[in-house]
Formats: structure tokens, sequence, C-alpha cells
């Protein structure tokens, strides 16, 4: 089995065993992403649906731990369109470009709806 980096951020890189063409025996495969912010829900959520489970290690006690300790009126720069993460629209109601506390109830929804262990 050889190592793989999968880049999850610009300051996290995660090591995932197995990934590939010589992939066998799924289940015993284990698989941990650093980081539970966006790009490490997604790299979860995608693990997890090729049959993967991965647990998800965050060194904050909250998911989306960056986003909490951000100003109150910090909104995204993109909107919510284009901001949204695979599989998972922002909830109705929230605004075109979505504030600091939508993003963190966005991403804990992300992880509960995609049955992620963080």
């Amino acid at each position: 089995m050889r190592e793989r980096t999968v880049d999850t951020g610009p300051r996290v890189h995660t090591p995932v065993l197995g990934l590939g063409s010589e992939m066998t025996g799924m289940n015993d495969q284990h698989v941990i992403v650093v980081g539970a912010g966006a790009a490490g829900l997604v790299s979860a959520a995608e693990l997890r649906r090729r049959g993967l489970p991965a647990l998800v290690i965050e060194r904050a006690d909250a998911i989306g731990a960056s986003w909490r300790e951000r100003y109150d009126r910090l909104r995204l720069n993109s909107s919510r369109p284009f901001s949204k993460l695979p599989g998972q629209r922002f909830a109705r109601g929230t605004g075109i470009f979505p504030a600091r506390y939508d993003v963190v109830r966005y991403l804990e929804r992300y992880a509960q709806d995609n049955s992620l262990e963080v």
C-alpha cells in the first residue's frame, strides 16, 4: 500500500492510504481527514460515497472553527450558488452572500446530512 496526499486546503495535507488502482479489500482501509472546514468535509463525504469511511479530525472543538472565530458581520464574497458544497444547497432564506453564522450552520448540516464522523 502506498501513501498519497490529498490537499484539503491551503495549509492542510492529509495522508490517504490505498487510493488508486491498487485498492483491494476496502473494508480494511482507514482514512483520516485533517480539518473540519469545507474542504475536509467534502473530502470525507466523497471518500464515504466511494465506500471508504473517513474520520475527520479537527484541532478545534467544532466544525468550521475558522468561520466561528471571525467577526460577526463577515460574509462570503462569492454568491450562494457558487459557494455551495457538492450535493447540498444553502438553507432557504439564506442571503445571496451568506453571513458567517449561515456558513457555520451550513457546514454543520453538511456533516450531519452526510453522516460524517467528526
